[in-house]
């Protein structure tokens, strides 16, 4: 007979004793200790990616502002500098570093060009490039051992050179005369001096005024630079100091004034000095490409509707419409009118054959100064 010497098996359903849920605790938290460094580093790398992917961001934006500024300014590298930088100043992350910028322009076939000739010639097409490149440092070392230290972010955006022709093979822009005028007040406040030049001409049009850079004569070559229609600066030091105003349009020559203006801390507001007087330029000769256009659309019962518009340059500020010019009286109600669009005028309604439709001619004369068009055209009431 063989007797059964090993411990008595515990019967189902019965609760494990105290020992053995003591030895599962144990283990539980050994697991546990175990896990957690793994939880840990996962957690980091999760909140790593997010503050890559939002850097990525800003500074994809920041190509953008700087590509957006370049289209009308190829040339001004410090002005898409700075629309890049306050585009990254607003949305920047920890971790992210100074950014470098380099812009490039291209023609239509991807040629490489000065961007100084980009926004001339006939044809469309140019482009201009800006890339914005910047280092990212991850709070993770083991990620940021990997990519060295700094992970190098790189984004580029591009943009239409403005001023082209529509269409290849086209007219290219007119060529502008220089700035006629550069002017400006500087009204100082303890360091602080606020600059207006929008008494600068030409201030409208396509050859108005792109670029005014100042010079602030103090030799501190600030960044960003003091550039813009209007702007304000703020001195190291007390004293006088002679300001320099550059302004530039699309033609190569630039015009350039200057003035003293003195700055001191807590005294009275000096009474700025006046501007000098400029040496005017050449008068540029006035653009006369206009033509008038007249729009006529019978509606039945004698009656015709008038509309004039223009192409060219410039823009007309007088109109003048004779509707019969080979009547005597003139059979048209009304007879004349001085308005763009006069609409509605009453001819005489044919007969009810149909046969009786005189014709009648219209002449339309649009001037502005001594720029003078004229049009004319033929209509023929219908019943």
């Amino acid at each position: 007979m063989v007797m059964d010497t090993s411990s008595p098996r515990p019967r189902a359903g019965r609760a494990p004793s105290a020992p053995q849920r003591r030895r599962r605790r144990g283990q539980a938290v050994v697991e546990f200790a175990i896990i957690l460094p793994v939880f840990a580093l996962l957690m980091l790398i999760a909140i790593d990616v997010g503050r890559l992917f939002l850097s990525y961001i800003d500074v994809s934006n920041a190509a953008r502002e700087g590509a957006a500024y370049a289209a009308g300014n190829p040339t001004d590298t410090a002005g898409i500098l700075t629309a890049a930088t306050q585009e990254t100043n607003s949305q920047n992350q920890p971790g992210q570093h100074a950014f470098t910028l380099t812009t490039a322009c291209t023609d239509s076939s991807g040629t490489t060009i000065a961007c100084s000739t980009a926004a001339g010639g006939a044809g469309a097409g140019n482009r201009v490039v800006v890339t914005v490149r910047e280092p990212f440092t991850f709070f993770t070392p083991l990620i940021n051992t990997f990519f060295g230290n700094n992970l190098a972010m790189s984004t580029t955006a591009s943009s239409a050179v403005l001023g082209l022709a529509a269409t290849a093979g086209g007219t290219p822009p007119p060529a502008c005369s220089p700035p006629t005028l550069a002017s400006f007040t500087a009204t100082p406040a303890g360091l602080t001096v606020t600059l207006d030049a929008s008494a600068s001409l030409p201030n409208s049009g396509g050859c108005a005024i792109e670029t005014y850079d100042w010079d602030m004569g103090d030799g501190a070559n600030p960044f960003p630079p003091v550039v813009g229609q209007t702007a304000s600066y703020t001195y190291a030091f007390s004293g006088t100091y002679t300001v320099s105003l550059t302004v530039s349009n699309s033609n190569p020559t630039s015009l350039t004034t200057a003035q003293s203006v003195t700055v001191s801390v807590g005294g009275p507001t000096p009474t700025p000095s006046p501007a000098p007087t400029p040496t005017p330029g050449p008068t540029p000769t006035p653009v006369c490409s206009m033509a008038a256009v007249i729009t006529a659309t019978d509606i039945g019962s004698g009656k015709i509707t008038f509309t004039g518009s223009y192409t060219g340059q410039p823009q007309p500020t007088s109109w003048s419409w004779n509707f019969d010019t080979t009547g005597s009286p003139s059979q048209a109600n009304p007879a004349t009118s001085t308005l763009q669009a006069p609409g509605v005028v009453q001819y005489p309604v044919p007969g009810s054959n149909g046969n009786n439709r005189p014709k009648y001619t219209v002449q339309l004369t649009i001037t502005k100064g001594s720029c003078t068009a004229i049009a004319t055209t033929s209509v023929q009431p219908s019943k």
